[in-house]
């Protein structure tokens, strides 16, 4: 249905009078016109998805002529989906405000499986030198020295406008978070990015969407073999996608300190290698996951190497060494290894994703599940082990969080998709040991107690670590790992 009832109360408007505008679902290429023809002094712009059925049966379009008069100075800049015939007006907004722009995000964040418009492809070539006058770019490149945040959702619209982005963006010496969800080579558009000034990458988020894709077909651009990906509601066997690209690693990023990866491998398949591109001493921050929810986290590439104990893997595993400011961390739950990942000196949450075994499995799996006081009984073994001689300090963790498909038996809520929160705490206690001559010892006894979600998030405030890690998602949240989150006020 169009818009007319919208543009009407626009022209109510006085010229100029709108700072924030959003749009929660759709935006018409009419109204987008009227909104950005009446109201220049807009800094912040969503506008849901862009283009409607009415603009092709009518044939309208925003001419270029019009970008080039106006003057407008957005520095935030949030788009949906994007129907195939406004593609060169997003750009041309991009483009005519590539010099305020801070923030641009693109993509629908809640993941629909069916987006309104169709799936489209095409190159940067095709809009610069289109056969519909009206489609031509007069521009090559998007220099943006403003921007900081880059998030790109690759729901079924965005495989090709990513790429062109990647291609004609230049000059973003600023960019410091890139956050891409989804399964669309984001190796090579982090590397575009890299290459076009980006040297200075300190929160990197590469994640999947919260569904599933099979590879359909293999097509090649610019002479460069890449996936095209469509979601779907079978069964992907373990190992059956990646979702990597075929031809490029991450570039080396030293400045990176914030990490999230899903179902990344090295180019040449070494697992050793996986996390080579950072500096793992800097990393403060690690969300790790495998592509496929099945997947054993000691076979998966991106989880095998910070967990295996080996001579292979000494320079990737989780260790005090290698991760000496690692202070929040999420990985596959690993059972009995979670004693390795409480031995982390600086480390205050500790969240533990769930992962499902096989469907031969899963009724034994699902009959382990126990209740929220064992769980929090057998975290507090493992970390009275911790808390004992000769050891002269207590673990840092402070807050551990279970997610409820965890493969073992650490927490249930199987009425409930929330995870479950375990708040840590030690006592200090100083004992005489007739060992030592009735020296006095000092121990660390722990207490682990199940918590809510405010409880959860007051813990996190006063130690001062994000709340990303307390939030559901699919599968993760879909925001920066630095931004604050506004959960509801709901108790269990």
């Amino acid at each position: 249905m169009d818009d007319v009832i919208l543009r009407l109360i626009i022209g109510k408007l006085l010229d100029n009078q709108l700072l924030s505008v959003k749009f929660a679902c759709a935006t018409s290429l009419k109204t987008l016109a009227l909104v950005l023809d009446r109201q220049r002094s807009i800094t912040e712009l969503s506008l849901g998805d862009i283009g409607s059925h009415s603009d092709l049966v009518e044939g309208f379009y925003i001419p270029p002529a019009f970008f080039r008069a106006a003057e407008m100075r957005l520095t935030t800049l949030e788009v949906f989906n994007v129907m195939k015939e406004a593609a060169p007006t997003l750009l041309s907004i991009i483009h005519q405000n590539s010099a305020t722009l801070r923030r641009l995000k693109l993509g629908n964040p809640h993941h629909q499986v069916f987006p309104r418009f169709p799936a489209w492809a095409a190159d940067a070539d095709d809009l610069i030198s289109s056969e519909v006058p009206h489609q031509n770019l007069d521009f090559t490149e998007i220099n943006l020295p403003a921007l900081e945040q880059l998030h790109i959702i690759h729901d079924t619209q965005f495989r090709s406008l990513a790429m062109i982005l990647g291609k004609m963006i230049a000059g973003c010496e600023r960019l410091t978070r890139i956050r891409l969800s989804g399964c669309t080579d984001s190796n090579k558009l982090v590397r575009r990015l890299f290459d076009a000034g980006a040297r200075h990458i300190e929160s990197l988020q590469i994640c999947e969407c919260d569904r599933r894709f099979v590879a359909i077909n293999l097509t090649k651009q610019d002479g460069e073999p890449e996936f095209y990906l469509s979601s779907t509601n079978s069964e992907v066997p373990a190992g059956e996608v990646t979702c990597t690209s075929l031809r490029y690693n991450l570039p080396r990023m030293e400045s990176v300190h914030t990490l999230q990866l899903t179902g990344y491998r090295h180019l040449n398949d070494d697992m050793a290698e996986t996390y080579s591109f950072v500096d793992k001493k800097k990393i403060r921050r690690l969300w790790v996951g495998c592509q496929a929810p099945q997947r054993d986290p000691m076979e998966c590439p991106t989880t095998a190497g910070l967990l295996r104990d080996s001579v292979l893997f000494a320079s990737t595993m989780l260790s005090r060494h290698n991760w000496e400011c690692l202070q929040e961390l999420a990985i596959p739950n690993p059972s009995l290894l979670i004693v390795k990942l409480l031995y982390l000196k600086p480390l205050r949450v500790l969240r533990l994703l769930g992962w499902k075994p096989t469907h031969t499995d899963y009724q034994v799996w699902l009959s382990s599940q126990c209740k929220d006081v064992l769980a929090a009984n057998e975290i507090n073994v493992f970390l009275t082990t911790l808390s004992e001689p000769p050891v002269h300090r207590a673990p840092s963790v402070r807050l551990i969080v279970i997610d409820k498909r965890s493969c073992s038996n650490y927490c249930s809520r199987l009425t409930s998709p929330k995870p479950c929160y375990l708040a840590v705490s030690f006592d200090r206690v100083s004992v005489n040991n007739p060992l030592r001559g009735d020296r006095s010892t000092t121990l660390f006894p722990p207490h682990v107690k199940p918590v809510d979600l405010e409880t959860a998030l007051t813990i996190s405030q006063l130690q001062g670590f994000s709340t990303y890690l307390l939030s559901n998602g699919p599968p993760s949240p879909e925001r920066f790992w630095e931004d604050a989150y506004a959960f509801p006020k709901e108790r269990y």
